[in-house]
């Protein structure tokens, strides 16, 4: 049997999960390669680490999740990439009040 869940019952299954990865993480601008991001950015083991973002001065583009930080983890709730990113985005948008559109 297959279960369907509203975006609202997924957020709140994931609440604990993104308020423990997330935690201690702000907004703000870091260099990657280079070049300028913005997004949420936490300290980590190696020092400061984009969670999701995306580069200055290209609003127009896709916001990018982390891909070694949250590789695989939409396993841990039998989830697709995508609704995990979904539920990713509006927490993002609920918590750091950035309008996130579409995450890869």
């Amino acid at each position: 049997m297959k279960y369907v869940l509203s975006p609202t019952q997924i957020d709140k299954i994931l609440k604990t999960f993104w308020d423990q990865h997330f935690d201690g993480a702000i907004v703000g601008k870091i260099n990657l390669s280079g070049e300028k991001w913005s997004g949420v950015i936490k300290d980590g083991d190696e020092g400061p680490m984009l969670l999701i973002g995306r580069p200055v001065g290209r609003e127009d583009m896709m916001w990018y999740s982390n891909g070694q930080y949250f590789k695989g983890k939409w396993d841990l709730f039998g989830m697709t990439p995508y609704d995990f990113n979904k539920s990713l985005g509006r927490y993002v948008n609920k918590n750091y009040g950035l309008d996130v559109g579409d995450i890869i």
